[in-house]
């Protein structure tokens, strides 16, 4: 079992930084450090006092050489990379935006940079705007909801926190709603708290109930209007393959599906034709590249699908025109082993596209 104590800095010659629980499973040399400030230049674009939104103009920072803790969301058939962690001695939060199109199979890196450098964050799209949740900061665990329009190119940080920040939560979009599931709040405690933000109203809903087994580092995905949460760890070191469903419309958790996946943390999901599927994430066997997918028609896994090129945990997915796409990550224990792969699975063809350019590289 890999060491994992909430934000364990070095002390020793070679330890595992466990950033609040969750798993980056970042090998720190001794005299190493977690910051938030980039060597690379990070002024962002111009923030308006009215508005509290970031505007067009000023300088933008490249995206890392790879990452780990990063969020992603799918919008007009672009990916949206977002936040993360990276470096080589010291660790760097990050608040780059990033946007690949598959069309053109190029990545954008002149977007604004998100208000709040994290890691370990969700992301969610709802009517084609990007809200970010959570995550750690190197400092503290946050509540931070902020939100990107991809059509006006700003940020807007005046939104509500969630009530209890995190990091290493999920989070879906039903029904133009944010759900916040799960996750480690710096106190000893993993979550199985369940909040719901409504754009409309700009409130949370926080009387929700929790999920059975709470836990950290886990994924999720809403397949016809339910929330379905897989993996994780809880507050024991124990991998998870639990699967839970929480229905906004009864209310109810559905705590009884079957749990025959691999145990793993820090994996990623999208849904695609209305089945889950699970790639990546981190066990006692390593780091893991494994692809799994479950049919809730069924009730049943489907473990034969195939591997990624190279194991990772703390990884980002989206699905795209039915292709799933994993980016990002932890490539195995170490400092600086960072990944800004990007991969593509089509579950028509079983295959993956390994071809696809990685995350730009900053300086």
């Amino acid at each position: 079992m890999l060491l994992r104590t909430p934000l364990a800095f070095a002390s020793a010659a070679f330890v595992m930084l466990v950033l609040g629980g969750n798993q980056c499973a970042l090998g720190v040399a001794a005299g190493d450090t977690a910051i938030s400030e980039s060597p690379v230049t990070v002024a962002v674009s111009k923030r308006d006092s009215a508005t509290k939104s970031d505007q067009v103009g000023g300088e933008v920072p490249h995206y890392r050489q790879g990452s780990c803790g990063l969020a992603a969301v799918a919008i007009n058939n672009t990916l949206y990379a977002v936040g993360g962690i990276y470096g080589n001695g010291n660790l760097i939060y990050v608040s780059t935006l990033e946007a690949f199109d598959p069309a053109t199979r190029k990545w954008d890196s002149t977007l604004p940079a998100m208000p709040t450098k994290r890691a370990y964050l969700a992301a969610v799209a709802i009517n084609n705007v990007l809200y970010a949740v959570g995550g750690q900061d190197g400092s503290g665990y946050l509540g931070t909801l902020e939100a990107f329009d991809p059509a006006t190119r700003t940020w807007d940080h005046s939104l509500p926190s969630m009530s209890t920040g995190r990091t290493g939560l999920a989070a879906v979009a039903i029904n133009n709603v944010l759900y916040a599931v799960g996750g480690y709040d710096g106190n000893g405690n993993f979550l199985g708290t369940l909040e719901a933000f409504d754009p409309a109203t700009q409130k949370w809903d926080r009387s929700l109930p929790s999920m059975s087994t709470g836990r950290t580092g886990l994924a999720a995905v809403a397949i016809n209007n339910v929330l379905y949460a897989v993996g994780g760890e809880d507050g024991n070191g124990n991998y998870l393959d639990t699967l839970e469903a929480f229905d906004p419309a009864t209310r109810k958790w559905d705590r009884f599906l079957p749990a025959r996946a691999a145990k793993r943390s820090y994996l990623a999901a999208v849904a695609i034709n209305n089945v889950l599927y699970a790639v990546g994430g981190d066990n006692d066997d390593g780091y893991l590249g494994t692809l799994e997918a479950f049919d809730p028609a069924t009730r049943q896994w489907d473990r034969s699908l195939p591997s990624m090129s190279t194991g990772r945990t703390a990884l980002a997915a989206v699905a795209i025109n039915n292709v799933l796409y994993a980016v990002g990550g932890e490539q195995r224990p170490g400092n600086g082993n960072f990944s800004g792969t990007l991969e593509a699975f089509d579950p028509a063809t079983r295959k993956w596209d390994r071809s696809l350019p990685s995350m730009s590289k900053h300086g």
